[in-house]
């Protein structure tokens, strides 16, 4: 008997999975950044598939990577190879052999996804979900890519190649879901409706569509009688092969995801942590508790007890009793975090919404809650040492430990307002800034605070003091306040900013960043003047950091790294894998670093956030293509690098520096078998090492060259 699985395609995609078809990998490296909360990830998962009862995958959105776990979700590792390296959304085993992984390419496995073969199909589309009726006969649908329009993808021969199948103008909007109960018999669904064909896919006919909603999910139990769910709630059954349907409105939840162990046990997820469970076919359903509010993208069971569910922000969960209960097996806190300190190199702190304190005493490779007896949002924190720390927080509240976070007790500031930053110039001499223009002032360690005149009404959100008498305060409409006794008295800086500033850090009494809605401002002589170090739009910079004087790096729904004290900035989004926006960071050194923010996440980086080139790697069949030394090396102005090929290939030639940015792009496209040599004459380029990559369908090669002007 072959393996019994019930699972159905996710299909809350997001259009920015668009892009995972035009990005294009930096140079085979080392990873830059560490998930250390949500774990394994936080990233939002799409799909989750197991090719027997202890080995499952799942997949997410770019720049999510792919994991496998071998004993049923407990433990998860990314999984590596070159096809890997890049982003995939839908993965489906079809028995515990044969298993296919959908994104950037088409990857299949025969061995239970131990390896991974790149199938011979160009992917330039949109593709969001996978039928297979055999081993042989699949289907998979989606969205003709720049266009728009409906497609579906056929394979009669395992995956080895797929036939385009257009579905017509009908259908305009990108397919949800797809499902065949025999090689001839299919449905596909959407904005547009449900249609059917009868024919493998050739033709398509018209069946039903609501009138608000979209339809997101279909699932065949027997060859008669089907089900498909909308983003309103809707719950749609036939009986009669799809030819008439009936409805049923649960509520006005968006559901994701449909499938069924049999046909009268069946499941629907959907948006803020809803399951819903039948045991009568569909007649009556009933919501199961998931303990989360998170939006569930898929559900599928490994047998008629063994289920999981993924979604939002890397969750999962686990069922093992039918879907009578769920517990999580993805692990860590979701909350916002707002802030992190560091006393050591092992010791960490964060701080986050509802009262969560986090510490760690081992680097981040684990982090504990600590008990703090409040439910406020605690917007910083900050330590003097190992044993005292502060936290404060929204609706005046201030904590403060002198067991190293062991234990919070509740400060008594005497103001209601919510306090944004905190910083300390001493054991006992701290600040703390907040709405409506307040700073206060302690001088005995938090004991007693006292207010200072601010002279704005301004919320001021940042606090910093490069020395025990000067310091720096920033807020709304672009106010820069400093102080240069303490806090005894302040004057306002015009740093010509309009909007919000969120996040102030100077290197030194002279010089100092201050960010807000897309720009870095830089001073150089105390705050008197400002000059824009960066500006890039309307994305928000909420935090930045400086590891030392030329270091820093700003964080927020983009992130950036300079090396050349603020002169320049380099955008290092992608490197950090995820789309979670970052709320603050701390640097130990040039190379460690951590930042925190949306969702629970905590990241960890050992290379300074940048990509580390293996600069002489090499994964590739030698025998298929060779990537020489360049000549000459060093070089100026001109040299020539020789490839050779012993077979036709699809490739790349492209030039990166060190950082892994694109530097040239030498070559795209197919090249017949033989000897080529490209030449390469940089312009406006510093002097120093370089890579050069080769890259086809069967590996990567990387040599380096020197450049000297």
């Amino acid at each position: 008997m072959g393996m019994m699985k019930f699972i159905i395609r996710p299909t809350r995609l997001k259009y920015l999975l668009l892009l995972t078809f035009i990005i294009v990998s930096a140079p085979n490296n080392y990873p830059q950044w560490f998930w250390q909360n949500p774990l394994p990830q936080g990233n939002e998962i799409k799909s989750i598939s197991f090719s027997d009862s202890i080995t499952g995958f799942i997949a997410g959105t770019w720049p999510g990577k792919t994991y496998k776990t071998t004993n049923g979700g407990k433990n998860w590792n990314t999984m590596s190879s070159p096809f890997l390296n890049y982003s995939y959304h839908i993965v489906h085993f079809i028995n515990k052999n044969i298993g296919f992984l959908i994104g950037q390419y088409i990857l299949k496995t025969t061995d239970g996804g131990n390896t991974w073969e790149k199938q011979d199909y160009q992917v330039v589309d949109y593709l969001t979900s996978i039928s297979f009726i055999d081993t042989s006969n699949g289907f998979i649908a989606g969205q003709i890519f720049g266009i728009g329009g409906a497609m579906i993808l056929k394979t009669t021969d395992g995956g080895k190649s797929w036939n385009k199948l257009l579905i017509g103008s009908f259908a305009p909007n990108e397919l949800n879901s797809v499902y065949f109960t025999d090689v001839n018999t299919g449905y596909i669904c959407s904005a547009d409706g449900l249609f059917k064909t009868t024919n493998g896919g050739i033709n398509w006919i018209f069946k039903f569509r609501p009138s608000v909603a979209q339809l997101m999910s279909i699932y065949f139990p027997t060859k008669d009688t089907g089900y498909s769910v909308s983003n309103r709630g809707d719950i749609f059954k036939t009986t009669n092969g799809g030819n008439n349907w009936t409805s049923q409105s649960f509520d006005s939840s968006h559901f994701f995801s449909i499938c069924f162990t049999d046909k009268s046990n069946g499941y629907i997820v959907g948006q803020n942590g809803k399951i819903l469970k039948t045991t009568n076919g569909g007649e009556e359903w009933i919501i199961k508790p998931s303990g989360s509010k998170d939006w569930f993208n898929q559900i599928y069971f490994e047998d008629s007890s063994t289920g999981y569910t993924v979604g939002q922000n890397g969750i999962m969960l686990k069922t093992t009793d039918f879907g009578e209960s769920w517990f999580e097996i993805s692990r860590g806190p979701r909350t916002k975090l707002n802030s992190i300190s560091f006393t050591d190199a092992k010791t960490g702190y964060v701080a986050g919404n509802e009262g969560l304190i986090l510490k760690t005493i081992d680097g981040g490779e684990n982090w504990l809650s600590k008990t703090t007896s409040v439910n406020i949002n605690l917007n910083s924190c900050y330590f003097n040492d190992a044993a005292n720390g502060y936290a404060a927080g929204d609706n005046g509240t201030l904590l403060e430990t002198t067991n190293g976070g062991d234990n919070w007790s509740i400060l008594q500031p005497g103001y209601t307002g919510n306090f944004t930053s905190i910083f300390f110039t001493g054991l006992n001499t701290g600040f703390v800034c907040g709405t409506s223009g307040i700073i206060l002032k302690t001088t005995d360690s938090g004991n007693n605070w006292n207010p200072l005149i601010s002279g704005v009404s301004n919320s001021l959100t940042t606090i910093f003091f490069p020395d025990k008498n000067t310091g720096y305060s920033a807020g709304s409409d672009g106010v820069i306040l400093k102080t240069t006794n303490a806090g005894d008295n302040w004057i306002r800086i015009i740093a010509g900013a309009q909007d919000s500033l969120f996040s102030i850090f100077f290197t030194d009494p002279l010089t100092g960043y201050v960010t807000g809605t897309g720009i870095i401002l830089k001073t150089t002589d105390g705050g008197l003047n400002w000059s824009l170090s960066l500006n890039i739009g309307i994305n928000k910079f909420r935090s930045i950091y400086f590891a030392d004087k030329y270091n820093g790096y700003a964080g927020g729904n983009l992130f950036y790294k300079t090396t050349d004290g603020g002169n320049s900035w380099n955008n290092l989004s992608q490197t950090n894998g995820t789309q979670n926006e970052t709320n603050c960071l701390f640097f130990l050194d040039v190379n460690t670093g951590y930042l925190a923010g949306q969702n629970g996440m905590i990241q960890k980086t050992t290379t300074g956030g940048v990509t580390h080139i293996n600069h002489d790697y090499q994964t590739t069949k030698p025998e298929l293509f060779t990537l020489y030394q360049n000549y000459p090396n060093p070089f100026n102005p001109t040299t020539n690098i020789k490839f050779v090929l012993s077979t036709k290939l699809n490739l790349s030639l492209i030039v990166y520096d060190l950082l892994g940015r694109s530097i040239k792009t030498l070559f795209v496209g197919v090249k017949e078998a033989g000897e080529y040599s490209i030449g390469f004459s940089p312009i406006n380029i510093a002097s120093g090492i370089y890579i050069y990559q080769l890259k086809t369908d069967y590996g990567i090669i990387n040599r380096k060259m020197i450049f000297i002007k």
